[in-house]
């Protein structure tokens, strides 16, 4: 019964946890240069590419990476216009052309992508406090006596 209550503990805890898409942030985009080998490209990144977007007979692929911008969130009523709290961006699609060779000979940012591999929930305040309020409610009161049956 022991192992049974913790291992519904650790399911519903490990069912938390959010995956994002593998990324790099778009400030290494700007140390991109034409004319770079696919590995330089993929350690000035520091990731892999997501996928092959294109490759054709001649040899040329096209590979897609994703990268995060930077964004500031402002509240207007408060704060002025150039000022903010940096957060991070939207998920953007960055396509990188090679040569036969693996040399990469164009590169630029997709803007008719749509598929970001990110799920999209809105989080308000009350969605928050119920989560809190379930967990000293709930989840809490559940742990301690688990503890105290030991």
């Amino acid at each position: 019964m022991r192992y049974a209550f913790l291992g519904f503990i650790i399911i519903v805890l490990s069912s938390c946890v959010v995956q994002h898409p593998k990324y790099t942030m778009v400030e290494n985009t700007f140390k991109l240069e034409i004319g770079m080998s696919k590995t330089e490209i993929d350690s000035v990144l520091g990731i892999a590419p997501q996928f092959i977007k294109k490759m054709d007979t001649t040899g040329v692929q096209i590979y897609s990476y994703k990268y995060r911008t930077r964004d500031i969130k402002r509240f207007p009523i408060i704060m002025r216009r150039d000022k903010g709290i940096p957060t991070e961006g939207n998920y953007t699609d960055l396509l990188v052309s090679y040569s036969p060779d693996s040399i990469a000979f164009n590169i630029e940012t997709c803007t008719e992508c749509t598929d970001n591999n990110e799920k999209k929930t809105k989080i308000d305040a009350n969605t928050i406090i119920n989560s809190i309020t379930t967990i000293i409610t709930v989840t809490l009161p559940a742990l301690l006596v688990f503890l105290s049956i030991r």
